[in-house]
């Protein structure tokens, strides 16, 4: 027995309609697994049902204990989530996303945490309560391994969906919605903390301020979308003095604020190759700067206000259309959506904004080359356009996605591959 009551086993709550006594949760007790499973009812006088006690086998194959309790063994913990249900239940042998971050809190070093959710149930709703992240983890939502989100985590409008109160979180290939909060909808990180998001979207959260993310601490995006989360501070992202934003290859689009649709800082922000188009705000639609903003190889274009619509406060551009230069959303971007290019699916990991297909878009082949990363959101590398030298011998494309230019068709035969490919930059025999 559990407890001992004098010589016998003590009588107590163990859950149901009558007090009763607890089995010992031990490998050597004799009394689990060691009745007849035929004989057994189906459930014990708690009401609980039978449990195989792990690495027992006390009467071959049968599972059923001796007694009127069942022992209800405790699940292993484990860092692979196997049920979308925002349960915590020590006992239902299977681990939800809140009880692996709880297990990787209890944890030395950096864990990673995974999934293993069939197709059609991979959508985490949280019960009313964030989830908080407070160690060196990574949250992979990438299942099948093409770098796109399989893992969509929402809110419900009841919480915000995650709060980085420590350490370092690296969130790869997720969907962050739902999220409701006063600060940081999507995502909050707390001063000192650190955040890694990459090939993810952060779309539909609110909050007062932050509605996608609020950052106190040291935020870096890769190849992420924030769209159509609302704020009255930074409909995309609120980072707040102190903080430190870094965004590649990343874009904002459909964000709404009072100040600072796409972003609005009081902080460090450094965007490399991204777009912000299609952000409302009333002060500053694209972004609302009182910090130290910097944009390289970017496009801030197409976005609304009443005051700015582009750009509110001093941000130094290099190599980067603001709409200084009398540019227009039309010019650049290859389908528009009311002011702002489309949002759409371009390939790769996350929606995007295409560039238009045209010798006269100033964003074509404008990037300063030794800045831009290899490749761009979808995954593919920089292409040279033809005919088109807008930084000199650089090719880089600025924004978030390189415009990939359709071959020059031919008679001359320049490769033995059997392919139909207008973007190879070679000619088959079939073509």
């Amino acid at each position: 027995f559990a407890v001992l009551d004098g010589a016998g086993g003590m009588l107590a709550d163990n859950g149901g309609p009558v007090q009763t006594i607890a089995l010992k949760d031990d490998v050597s007790n004799p009394a689990l697994d060691a009745g007849d499973d035929a004989a057994a009812p189906d459930i014990d006088a708690s009401g609980a049902g039978r449990d195989d006690y792990r690495d027992v086998a006390n009467n071959d194959t049968n599972i059923s204990d001796l007694g009127a309790l069942e022992l209800q063994q405790a699940e292993i913990a484990s860092l692979i989530v196997t049920t979308s249900d925002d349960v915590v239940d020590a006992f239902d042998d299977v681990t939800s996303l809140r009880e692996a971050i709880a297990y990787a809190d209890s944890l030395a070093g950096a864990d990673t945490i995974t999934f293993d959710l069939a197709v059609g149930d991979r959508t985490i709703t949280l019960g009313g309560t964030e989830l908080v992240l407070s160690s060196d983890v990574t949250i992979d939502g990438d299942i099948d391994g093409d770098d796109v989100a399989d893992i969509t985590i929402s809110g419900s409008g009841l919480s915000r969906v995650l709060n980085v109160s420590s350490g370092t979180a690296d969130l790869d290939a997720l969907t962050i919605t739902g999220g409701y909060a006063s600060s940081g909808g999507g995502v909050l990180i707390a001063n000192g903390a650190t955040v890694y998001l990459s090939n993810s979207t952060l779309s539909g959260n609110d909050a007062r301020y932050g509605g996608g993310i609020y950052n106190r601490g040291t935020a870096t995006l890769t190849n992420s979308t924030l769209s159509l989360n609302s704020a009255d501070y930074g409909g995309g992202i609120f980072n707040f003095s102190g903080g430190t934003a870094t965004l590649t290859n990343s874009t904002l689009s459909g964000n709404d604020a009072r100040f600072g649709g796409g972003i609005y800082s009081f902080g460090t922000a450094t965007l490399t190759n991204s777009t912000l188009s299609g952000n409302t705000a009333e002060f500053g639609g694209g972004i609302s700067n009182s910090g130290t903003a910097t944009l390289t190889n970017s496009i801030v274009l197409g976005n609304t206000a009443v005051n700015d619509a582009e750009v509110s406060g001093t941000v130094t551009a290099t190599n980067s259309i603001t709409g200084a230069n009398n540019e227009t959303a039309e010019l650049v971007f290859a389908v528009l959506d009311g002011a702002g290019g489309l949002l759409d699916d371009n390939g790769g990991p996350v929606q995007t904004i295409a560039l238009k297909d045209d010798v006269s878009n100033p964003a074509l082949d404008a990037g300063d080359d030794g800045l831009a990363p290899e490749t761009d959101a979808s995954g593919a590398g920089r292409d040279d356009y033809r005919a088109v030298a807008n930084n000199g011998t650089d090719i880089s494309d600025l924004g978030a996605l390189e415009l990939q230019q359709a071959e020059v068709a031919s008679l001359i035969v320049t490769t033995s591959d059997d392919v139909v490919d207008a973007f190879d930059d070679v000619t088959s025999l079939r073509e």
